[in-house]
């Protein structure tokens, strides 16, 4: 941190600090602090409803991504409800029907995964979404309905990313007793307490609370 030693009378942060390297982090906090300093970290617990929530987002997103998920099979189908739209595609074409194929298929698959789902979201927001698209499909906006798939497929990468280090960065009760001590360590005077913070029956993270 760009400060001297002992320059801050309150050290805070709420979902964030874990983020960062572990001890370096709380270290550095540790070291800004004046010798009377109270430090409050509000932190990811690993079991929290925030990490479950996420670990089955993550699996809604993989499962968006994948080749069998469908914003591939839109990618596929899309091309052919164009051209079908426009005169130039003759029935029963082998492409045209297996594209159409593959697109149910993932969309059955997709009312399935909602069914199943207690965070279903994010795979309603995606189903309803394709199929205002392509209902409203016209060859000339092919183009662009492709472009939108390739954006609708990179925000996805990017939330699963996000997803991705909140579940690396949720603490389990090791981890927080590990920067307890560090607190324990670099300040012997100083009273640790860490508690799991809950609220209306669900648990929300790890509250670690240093005092002089």
């Amino acid at each position: 941190l760009p400060f001297g030693d002992g320059v801050f009378d309150l050290v805070v942060s709420q979902f964030g600090i874990e983020y960062a390297q572990r001890p370096a982090a709380f270290l550095e906090a540790s070291r800004v602090g004046r010798a009377q300093a109270s430090y409050g970290f509000v932190m990811h617990h690993h079991d929290s409803v925030l990490a479950r929530v996420a670990r089955e987002e993550a699996g809604h997103q993989d499962w968006l991504l994948c080749s069998d998920g469908p914003l591939d099979a839109a990618v596929a189908v899309v091309p052919w409800i164009a051209q079908m739209r426009s005169g130039s595609t003759p029935a029963g074409d082998v492409g045209a029907e297996a594209a159409r194929l593959r697109y149910n298929e993932a969309m059955a698959m997709l009312k399935s995964r909602v069914v199943e789902s207690s965070v279903p979201d994010l795979l309603v927001d995606v189903g309803q979404w394709l199929h205002r698209m392509l209902a409203s499909l016209q060859p000339q906006a092919l183009p662009s309905v492709l472009n939108a798939l390739e954006e609708a497929r990179t925000v996805l990468r990017d939330a699963r990313l996000r997803t991705g280090e909140l579940l690396d960065h949720a603490l389990s009760p090791q981890d927080v007793n590990d920067i307890a001590e560090v607190f324990r360590t670099a300040r012997s005077d100083v009273g640790v307490l860490v508690e799991e913070v809950a609220q209306q029956g669900n648990l929300l993270g790890w509250a670690l609370r240093v005092m002089s």
